[in-house]
């Protein structure tokens, strides 16, 4: 028989947040492909989780991802760690790289987007951590 088991944490998934910058942990990297609905199907997705931490929002899961076919988005996530890309050089990021931010802190500046009748938390920049 299957069973859903719903831990204290899953109540706070998809809890409505004000729209500022917060301080997280990354609890979570996964890859997975974009599904044949996407803008580009099949291409690679970089996912991550976060949760905050602190304040009146402590323990809110956020979560973004990156596709390889924007690869500028993630410029400004790697600055924030202290990993500054090389605006003059290639560089290759690998799984392995992404995986190792995996407990790293940093701060997200976070937005909320309508989309149909839900708002949505949405990650619009990050930041060094304090």
């Amino acid at each position: 028989m299957a069973t859903l088991k719903i831990r204290p944490e899953d109540h706070l998934v998809g809890k409505q947040i004000e729209p500022g910058i917060y301080s997280v942990e990354i609890k979570e990297y996964t890859e997975s492909l974009a599904s044949d609905k996407a803008k580009h199907p099949g291409s690679q997705n970089f996912n991550f989780t976060a949760k905050i931490i602190g304040g009146n929002y402590d323990g809110i899961p956020i979560k973004w991802q990156f596709n390889e076919t924007a690869p500028g988005f993630a410029i400004d996530f790697f600055n924030a760690l202290g990993h500054k890309i090389d605006p003059k050089s290639e560089v290759n990021i690998t799984s392995d790289m992404f995986k190792k931010c995996v407990g790293c802190k940093l701060r997200v500046v976070m937005k909320n987007t309508l989309v149909g009748n839900k708002m949505y938390n949405n990650v619009d920049g990050y930041l060094p951590a304090q």
